[in-house]
């Protein structure tokens, strides 16, 4: 057919299907997540948010200088749904922390994971 004539196509085997994923081919999803402490770098407090998919038993945040906390707290069960976490720049005993870069670990029955945030001082 060349570009002075007049013409149609036909596409007689064309089909139309519907993908169906199954409940065991779908991912999975996260069962929770920390998010980025706002604002950072902070002085002289900061906010650690984090959502957990259903109800899970949650280490209380811990926060350590340059490297992750190895203290072992008990474990409190925790709605699903968003949690807000305020530090306010300061020690377990009261005292102003040093300026430095901190990490901080959520752990659940489900898993572990943590982020750095930079307190200014």
């Amino acid at each position: 057919m060349d570009g002075a004539q007049g013409g149609s196509i036909f596409w007689d085997d064309a089909r139309l299907q519907r993908f169906v994923i199954g409940v065991a081919d779908a991912p999975l999803a996260p069962t929770f997540a920390l998010q980025p402490n706002v604002p950072n770098p902070f002085n002289p407090t900061t906010q650690i948010g984090f959502a957990l998919a259903q109800r899970s038993a949650v280490k209380p945040l811990g926060l350590r200088r340059h490297r992750p906390p190895h203290r072992h707290a008990a474990r409190r069960a925790a709605r699903r749904g968003p949690h807000q976490v305020t530090w306010n720049g300061r020690t377990a005993n009261g005292s102003p922390a040093a300026a430095g870069v901190y990490c901080y670990v959520l752990e659940t029955s489900r898993g572990r994971s943590s982020r750095s945030m930079t307190l200014l001082r």
